[in-house]
């Protein structure tokens, strides 16, 4: 099933945010396929995991590549909907689902339903995790924060309030997300990037303590530059500006900040 907004648009590359099967085929099958092998002692040389991070950025989409707080909109969904409120069933056009929501009064409780059902995808997951890893460290990976109805709930599922989930974004600012995410009862931490190429001395090392004045952790985009050789395409904002023998040092840099 792919994704269809309350406009009838199609997103034929989109997967229905709230399919139950997709985040199961997606994510929980090959994770528990993931631990299984890594159990082999052959295989890990005795590393454990320690946690998962889910990648929420939807990569080659020609249509979009986030999913919208106008989606949701299908028979399936509006059945389940339907079903969930002791309402009869039938097969609508989005025309005349709006129009029923509208006349019904129920386009708040729509989307409150559609929320719901990502907070069920985020528990189902959570719960997943927690019985394939021990402790198990949950994260999120996006390119920037989204707050509408899926990613929220998706949050509001994934987190406890004592074991926070983790997001990882390009936003260069998070403060001012803060009291969204305390309002919302979610207990999330967010950490920022910072891309390697900003590195051209041992001043700059300072971007580091810079980030975490607005966030809770710094998170570097690939890398696996420090050891890659260099380029001169695109991915020359990933690699370092300093010469090669003083990566130790910026090395030993990262782990004595705090």
């Amino acid at each position: 099933p792919c994704a269809h907004d309350v406009y009838d648009n199609t997103y034929s590359d989109i997967p229905d945010p709230i399919d139950q099967n997709f985040w199961h085929n997606e994510i929980e099958v090959p994770i528990e396929k993931l631990v299984e092998q890594w159990n082999n002692p052959e295989i890990c040389n005795g590393i454990p995991i320690s946690g998962i991070m889910i990648d929420l950025e939807m990569y080659c989409r020609k249509t979009t590549g986030t999913f919208f707080s106008t989606m949701g909109f299908n028979n399936r969904n509006f059945n389940l909907f339907l079903h969930k409120n002791n309402l009869k069933t039938q097969q609508m056009k989005v025309t005349e689902m709006v129009q029923f929501l509208i006349d019904k009064k129920m386009a708040t409780k729509y989307f409150d339903f559609l929320e719901n059902q990502a907070v069920e995808i985020g528990s189902n997951l959570k719960q997943s995790f927690d019985k394939k890893i021990n402790n198990c460290i949950i994260a999120c990976y996006m390119p920037n924060i989204l707050i509408n109805w899926f990613y929220k709930g998706l949050y509001k599922g994934l987190n406890a309030a004592e074991k926070p989930v983790h997001l990882f974004s390009f936003n260069a600012e998070y403060l001012n997300h803060q009291k969204w995410f305390d309002d919302n009862k979610i207990n999330a931490t967010h950490s920022s990037v910072l891309l390697l190429s900003k590195i051209t001395d041992k001043k700059s090392y300072e971007w580091i303590k810079n980030i975490l004045n607005n966030h809770n952790g710094v998170w570097f985009n690939r890398y696996s530059r420090l050891v890659e050789p260099k380029t001169s395409d695109w991915t020359a904002v990933e690699k370092p500006q300093i010469a090669q023998d003083q990566y130790s040092d910026f090395i030993d840099y990262i782990g004595q900040v705090n």
